[in-house]
C-alpha cells in the first residue's frame, strides 16, 4: 500500500474511533486504546474471499461513479477524456547501447540475471529517490516516445480497493498520465529522454534491465558512464561522430562528460515540472521529493488561476519555458498580487480535497454495508 493511501486512511478513521465503553463500575483503563473501526474494517475486507472482495469493489466503484458532488464529476469527467484519448502502449522493451556498435574494444554488454545479488545491490544503489505516485500506478508516460505505457504490473483487488479509500478514482494513473502528456510542452527534449531512457550498464559490461541512465542519474550516486554510452550521445545527440573507444582523457572528454551533464539536468528539470503538476493535480497533498516541495504551492496558484482547464494549463506552462521560468514567473506574482494568490492557495485545495473525501467516504459506505466498518 502507498503512503498516501496509508494517510487518507488514518485522518478518514480519526472521527470514527467510537468512545470507550463506560459504567459507574467501571474502572479507567489508562492502557486500553479503542480499535480503529476503519482499520478492523479494512483487515475484515482483506480476510474475505475473491469473489467477495471482487463484488465490493465493483459496488464501490459505482458508487464512486455515481457521486454527483460537482468537483468529483469534473475529475471524473477528464478521467473520461483521458479514456477516450488514450491509446495505452505495451510495455517498452529495455535496451542498452552495444558495444559491438559504439566501443568494440569494450566488454560485450549482458543483461545481469534479476536474482543475482550483484543486480540487487546495484538496483539499490541507482533507485530513484523519489517518493511513490499517490494513486496505484498501472501505466506512466514516456517522455520520449509521448505515449502512455504498461508497467506490465496487476494489481490486486485488495490494492484497487485501498486506492479508492485513498480517495483516488478508478484510473487516476491514466488522467495523471494523460495530463503528463497534455503538459510535455517541449518536443526537442524527446531525444534526450530517449538517450536516458536507455537500460543503465556498468564498465564490465553488466546491463540491469529495471534501470534506467536517466535513474542512474537521479539516485545521486557516483554514475559510471563506460564508452559505449558516451560516444552514443554524442552521436544521436551532439550529430558528433569524432569519438572512438578509448576516449583519450583530454579536454575534449571533458566537455563532452558536461555536455552530457548539463543534459540531463535539462530533462530533468522538465519531467519533475511536468511530473508534480500531474501529480499535485490529482492530489493537492501528493508527496514530493524535498527539493520539489517548492513546486507545490506554485503550482496550485498555476491550476486556480487558470480555473482547472488542462488546455489552459498547459498554455501557461509552456510559456514560461523552463522550471526555473516557471519558478520565476509565479514568484513575480506573489510578489505583484499577494491576496490573490493567498486566495487560490486557500480555494483550489479546499475543492481538491473535497473530491478525495467524496470518493473515500463513497468506498467506506460499501464496507459498513457489509458491516465491516462499525460506527456510532
Amino acid at each position: 500500500m502507498n503512503r498516501a493511501a496509508s494517510l487518507i486512511l488514518a485522518s478518514c478513521s480519526a472521527w470514527l474511533v467510537p468512545a470507550p465503553a463506560s459504567s459507574v463500575d467501571a474502572r479507567p483503563q489508562e492502557d486500553a486504546v479503542p480499535a480503529d473501526p476503519l482499520a478492523v474494517a479494512w483487515d475484515r475486507f482483506a480476510a474475505a474471499d475473491e469473489i467477495t472482495k471482487a463484488e465490493l469493489l465493483a459496488r464501490a466503484k459505482a458508487k464512486v461513479e455515481a457521486l454527483t458532488d460537482p468537483e468529483v464529476k469534473k475529475l471524473l469527467a477528464l478521467r473520461d477524456r483521458a479514456r477516450r484519448e488514450i491509446k495505452v502502449a505495451p510495455p517498452r522493451e529495455p535496451v542498452f547501447y552495444t558495444c559491438e556498435e559504439y566501443a568494440p574494444v569494450q566488454a560485450t554488454r549482458r543483461f545481469e540475471p534479476d536474482e543475482s545479488s550483484y543486480a540487487a545491490e546495484q538496483e539499490g544503489l541507482m533507485q530513484v529517490w523519489t517518493e511513490p505516485a499517490p494513486y496505484l500506478e498501472r501505466v506512466r508516460y514516456d517522455f520520449a516516445t509521448n505515449e502512455v505505457v504498461e508497467l506490465g504490473l496487476a494489481p490486486t483487488v485488495d490494492e484497487q480497493f485501498w486506492d479508492l479509500l485513498a480517495g483516488n478514482v478508478p484510473d487516476t494513473d491514466l488522467l495523471a498520465a494523460w495530463l503528463m502528456k497534455q503538459w510535455d510542452f517541449d518536443a526537442k527534449l524527446d531525444e534526450l529522454a530517449e538517450f536516458f531512457g536507455h537500460v543503465y550498464c556498468d564498465r564490465l559490461g553488466a546491463a540491469f534491465k529495471h534501470i534506467t541512465i536517466y535513474d542512474a542519474f537521479r539516485s545521486g550516486s557516483t554514475v559510471e558512464m563506460p564508452d559505449a554510452d558516451v560516444i552514443a550521445f554524442a552521436r544521436h545527440i551532439l550529430d558528433d561522430d569524432s569519438f572512438v573507444s578509448p576516449i583519450p582523457p583530454d579536454r575534449k572528454q571533458q566537455k563532452l562528460y558536461e555536455s552530457i551533464k548539463q543534459s540531463f539536468v535539462k530533462l530533468r528539470d522538465h519531467r519533475t515540472l511536468i511530473e508534480s503538476a500531474a501529480r499535485v493535480f490529482v492530489n493537492d497533498e501528493a508527496p514530493l521529493r524535498s527539493e520539489l516541495e517548492g513546486l507545490r504551492l506554485r503550482l496550485v496558484y498555476l491550476f486556480e488561476d487558470n480555473g482547472s482547464d488542462p488546455a489552459r494549463i498547459a498554455k501557461a506552462l509552456a510559456a514560461t519555458k523552463t522550471r526555473d521560468g516557471f519558478i520565476e514567473a509565479m514568484d513575480k506574482v506573489l510578489e505583484t498580487k499577494r491576496e490573490r494568490w493567498d486566495s487560490h492557495l486557500i480555494e483550489w485545495p479546499k475543492r481538491r480535497q473535497t473530491t478525495r473525501w467524496a470518493v473515500a467516504l463513497a468506498t467506506q459506505e460499501v464496507l459498513k454495508e457489509v458491516g465491516y466498518l462499525e460506527t456510532k
